[in-house]
C-alpha cells in the first residue's frame, strides 16, 4: 500500500507507476530471477521517490496558502505527518500530573530501598 493520503491524490503518473511496480513484483515472485527482482526494486524506488516529491509539493502548497493566517498555518503544521500532538493528556493539569509522577517514582524507590534493607538484614542474621 502506498500510504498516500486521499488529499494528495493519486494522479495518473503515480497510478501507472504503481501498476508497473506491482506487475513486476508478480513477475519476479513467479520467476524468482535476480534481474526481475532488481527491476522490481528499481520501480519500487521510483514510486516511493515520486510519491514523496508529490507529497512534499502538496504540503508546500498548503503551507504557502496558509502563510498569511497564523491560525490556519498552525492547524496545517499540526496535521503534518510525523507531527506528534501534545505529549500530555488533554484532561490533566500539568502540576497534578507532575505530582502523580513524583509520588509513583518515590514509592518505587522506597519499595526498592525496603527490599535492599530486608536482604541486608537477612544476610546479617
Amino acid at each position: 500500500s502506498s500510504g498516500i493520503n486521499a488529499e494528495y491524490g493519486m494522479d495518473e503518473e503515480l497510478r501507472q507507476l504503481r501498476r508497473r511496480r506491482r506487475w513486476m513484483e508478480r513477475k519476479w515472485r513467479k520467476s524468482g530471477r535476480t534481474k526481475d527482482h532488481e527491476m522490481f526494486k528499481h520501480l519500487q524506488y521510483k514510486f516511493t521517490k515520486l510519491e514523496a516529491e508529490k507529497r512534499a509539493a502538496y504540503t508546500k502548497s498548503i503551507l504557502k496558502k496558509s502563510a498569511n493566517c497564523p491560525k490556519s498555518l498552525h492547524v496545517q503544521i499540526s496535521r503534518l505527518p510525523g507531527k506528534a500532538g501534545s505529549s500530555l493528556p488533554a484532561s490533566v493539569n500539568s502540576q497534578r500530573l507532575a505530582d502523580e509522577f513524583s509520588d509513583f517514582f518515590l514509592s518505587k524507590v522506597t519499595n526498592i530501598q525496603d527490599k535492599i534493607e530486608k536482604k541486608v538484614k537477612k544476610m546479617e542474621d
